[in-house]
């Protein structure tokens, strides 16, 4: 008696250094029809014990264990956080409390990051099936051993052991009286062993002849089934892509549901100024085309084109200067007297592949004429009539001078700074309200973080810092989603190009030469000509032109060499064409009422 207290006194102590280190675990004798173990089940029993769908064989599960189980499967990623929801409601219906559940889900991630050793939260040793000998290369003691906290490894406080750490023989004592009371005679342990010994080659071969075959409980989910048949062995590759697909579906509809979520409530909490918006734009938005083309022409007729609205009359502009949107321009004098029309049209040759950098916009941003010149043989053509809308509510009714001076109206919207919101939500998520008609609130009450605590991360983890909408600071594990790149070192005239891969990861880098543009020198143009350039399809300038501009006695119309462009009632109507088809797209995307639905 003495000789095995010393022993088990010696074992527990390995076993507390050791960090619930475990030797070996025995079999239980069979376990009745209606609980399965992980144990195989003869395949006479087929419709009793277990059945078949389709790949799967599906046994039934263990209601004892049916939580514990569920969130193991919420660890391994099996079960969404969104499905464990669906599942506590439906069984607690009305008794239902989200605070509580999102509490619970956070007890237990915090609890599977500490994976404490041999902590009271974590459950001790517990019964399990393994295809072949449990203990083979141990000791009968040590075997022994295994068993004893087999039985009584639930009942023993790990506190209660640890105060008794100088004196291993009140440990040994503690354990044997705990172990008698759950078994009794110790001999038991033995013959138990060794009735498990006999049926171990025979639970071996019926292991063996089930590898590779696909099995889940009759409570797993269809991607549980799914999974089951795809890393079955040998590893299904059409499984495999459908459990991919199955579980991108289910990513994307979650971030959808949750967009949703996040539009109903901006609704919620500026409805009002949103539906007022909508209604602005879309009393402001012409969708008829003839009412639009009406607009867009300003009343300008095909008989107001014979010159301009001066019968007769040769006017013209002495000067004119003009920018591109790159920032690109020029000044002109011309003693023959331009119209602004032959202006303008040299302004838009040479602002041709003149763009922002990003390509936004392209060609003439400003562009101006001064120095009138020319005599008038005929007294004005009189103005049409343009109409004069009807303002809504909240737009001013306003005037412009169109190119032949001649007023039209428009309404425009007017704004006011009256603050469209009455709260203000703070960091901590309280609320505070506004003060006077400006946009001014109450001040915030102060956030007290707390003591931030650093994790300890596993391998293949690095510790990051993130602030939360409080503002306070907080530390976490984050697996390394794409491996380091290294980057090369380019020279001047060249440019670092990343590659990606579908996950969005960089696989590779590579230096790119640098394209540049020759230069180009400018000639110089005579009286009565005008520098335009030309550009290649990279933007480079690779020439310039100089234009000669005349303008036809008989006919007024105008020409420049090489290029029949004329500004006339037909350009105008294209002009517009061109804006309808622009328009067109807006009044597709308006909505038809602006009421929530809309707006989600």
């Amino acid at each position: 008696m003495i000789k095995v207290k010393k022993f088990l006194a010696l074992l527990i102590t390995v076993f507390l250094i050791l960090s619930n280190i475990g030797f070996a675990q025995y079999n239980t004798p069979p376990t009745p029809p209606s609980v399965y173990e992980g144990r195989p089940i003869d395949s006479s029993e087929e419709g009793k014990e277990y059945y078949r769908e389709g790949q799967v064989v599906v046994y039934p599960a263990q209601t004892s264990s049916e939580n514990k189980r569920m969130m193991e499967r919420f660890a391994k990623g099996d079960i969404s956080e969104e499905e464990m929801r669906r599942i506590a409601k439906s069984k607690s219906g009305e008794r239902f409390d989200e605070m509580e559940f999102k509490k619970g889900i956070m007890e237990f991630q915090e609890r599977m990051e500490r994976k404490e050793a041999f902590s009271y939260e974590n459950e001790g040793y517990g019964q399990s099936y393994y295809a072949g000998p449990s203990y083979q290369g141990y000791s009968k003691e040590q075997m022994i051993f295994g068993m004893a906290f087999e039985h009584i490894g639930d009942d023993i406080d790990p506190r209660d052991i640890k105060q008794y750490c100088s004196d291993p023989n009140k440990v040994a004592d503690l354990v044997i009286t705990k172990l008698k009371d759950k078994v009794g005679d110790l001999q038991k342990l033995c013959t138990q062993a060794e009735e498990q010994e006999a049926k171990c080659a025979e639970h071996s071969k019926k292991a063996c002849s089930q590898i590779g075959t696909a099995m889940v409980r009759d409570d797993a989910t269809e991607m549980e089934k799914l999974q089951s048949v795809a890393y079955s062995c040998p590893l299904n590759k059409d499984a495999i892509v459908e459990a991919c697909k199955k579980r991108s579906l289910s990513y994307m509809e979650q971030r959808i549901k949750n967009v949703e979520e996040t539009c109903k409530q901006r609704f919620d909490f500026e409805g009002e100024r949103l539906t007022k918006e909508c209604e602005r734009f879309r009393e402001n938005t012409i969708c008829d085309k003839d009412k639009f083309m009406d607009r867009c022409m300003g009343g300008i007729k095909k008989e107001d084109f014979g010159g301009n609205r001066y019968s007769g009359q040769k006017t013209g502009f002495m000067y004119a200067k003009w920018e591109c949107y790159d920032g690109a321009g020029e000044s002109h004098t011309d003693s023959s007297c331009k119209s602004s029309e032959v202006w303008n049209e040299l302004a838009r040759k040479y602002c041709e592949g003149h763009c922002y950098a990003d390509k936004s916009k392209c060609g003439v941003n400003s562009f101006s004429v001064s120095g009138e010149c020319g005599t008038s043989t005929q007294k004005p053509m009189p103005c049409p009539a343009y109409p004069v809308p009807q303002c809504s509510p909240g737009s001013n009714l306003q005037t412009k001078t169109d190119a032949n001076g001649c007023t039209y109206y428009y309404c425009e919207t007017t704004t006011t700074n009256v603050c469209p919101r009455d709260v203000k939500q703070c960091p901590d998520g309280s609320y505070v309200v506004r003060v006077g008609p400006n946009c001014e609130f109450q001040t915030c009450p102060t956030i007290t973080c707390p003591e931030p605590i650093i994790p300890r991360c596993a391998a293949g983890q690095t510790l990051q810092k993130k602030t939360d909408d409080r503002g306070c600071v907080y530390y976490y594990c984050a697996t390394a989603s794409c491996p380091i790149i290294q980057k090369p070192t380019c020279n001047t005239d060249e440019t670092l190009q990343a590659y990606y891969d579908n996950a969005g990861c960089i696989t590779s880098y590579q230096c790119i030469k640098r394209e540049t543009c020759p230069e180009v020198s400018k000639p110089s143009c005579g009286e009565g000509q005008s520098l335009t350039t030309k550009h290649d399809d990279k933007g480079c300038i690779v020439g310039y032109e100089c234009i000669s501009v005349t303008t036809s006695a008989t006919t007024n119309a105008i020409k420049i060499t090489g290029n029949a462009v004329l500004n006339n009632y037909d350009d105008f109507v294209r002009q517009c064409e061109n804006s309808w088809q622009q328009q067109q797209k807006i009044c597709s995307n308006t909505p038809n009422v602006c009421d929530k639905s809309a707006f989600i």
